[in-house]
């Protein structure tokens, strides 16, 4: 819903007040507690109008708990707190837990829903160890109602956002599959593939400089800009050269990883 970058910015401001931290994070449970019901209600109605689910219930309650848990995620605390290097230590071995389990516990097509599961395992287990440790310094507030509606304003144009930017690259795909035959859509989705991840490697500069610029805006808003300023050209100058590396190494790279057909 765009909590891991608003609640992150709010984090970063108010970090050094546990009773504010404490009202903020109880007021996105409450919120995120009312969209895991509309998510659920939406699955269950998915469960009984789309056929596909009622053949194969077990891949939509995987991918439910999936995505409940990595909602509920606290990513945004340790984010807005700058404590990346504990969120990695938490993230990473319960990643590679589950990439084992995949390649244990998967046999065919038919254990489709067993990935899913697997992930939403792995979500689980990182999302009570970073229960546990930030509710050893904050106690979470229960809010009001007012609260809440305020909370879900915060969020709203950053969820707008990332609505808009899933429709561009996730959505993309999905959209074409409307319009084009399989062997069209698959044209395009394997270089998309490729060139996704690619983009992406500049996203853990925007998340660390985010808490930072955010924390710096409240305290010493000149440097906030100074820094605004760097990073806008160090992002420029990075996506400017990864696009022109993929342009040059795209014949390479799409018969090295898709094969020459």
């Amino acid at each position: 819903y765009g909590f891991d970058m608003a609640a992150t910015r709010e984090v970063a401001r108010q970090r050094h007040d546990p009773a504010r931290l404490g009202d903020l994070m109880g007021a996105i449970l409450a919120c995120q507690l009312l969209l895991s019901g509309l998510v659920a209600g939406a699955a269950y109605l998915a469960l009984q109008l789309v056929p596909i689910f009622e053949e194969q219930p077990l891949l939509l309650g995987a991918a439910l708990v999936f995505a409940i848990v990595q909602g509920v995620c606290l990513s945004w605390y340790f984010t807005g707190t700058e404590q990346i290097p504990l969120m990695a230590a938490i993230d990473l071995p319960t990643k590679l837990v589950s990439l084992i389990a995949i390649f244990v516990l998967v046999d065919g097509p038919g254990d489709g829903w067993c990935v899913l599961a697997v992930y939403a395992g792995a979500a689980s287990l990182a999302t009570g160890i970073g229960f546990a440790i930030v509710l050893r310094h904050i106690r979470p507030k229960w809010p009001g109602l007012a609260r809440v509606r305020e909370t879900f304003k915060m969020g709203f144009s950053l969820f707008l956002m990332q609505i808009s930017n899933l429709i561009n690259t996730a959505g993309s795909v999905f959209l074409l599959s409307f319009l084009a035959s399989p062997q069209q859509v698959a044209y395009f989705a394997a270089p998309d593939k490729l060139a996704r991840p690619l983009a992406w490697l500049t996203e853990p500069i925007n998340r660390v400089l985010l808490p930072r610029i955010s924390h710096l805006l409240v305290h010493r808003s000149d440097q906030a800009y100074a820094m605004a300023r760097i990073t806008l050209l160090l992002l420029s100058v990075v996506g400017l050269g990864l696009s022109i590396l993929v342009m040059l190494l795209a014949p390479l790279l799409i018969g090295l990883v898709f094969g020459a057909g």
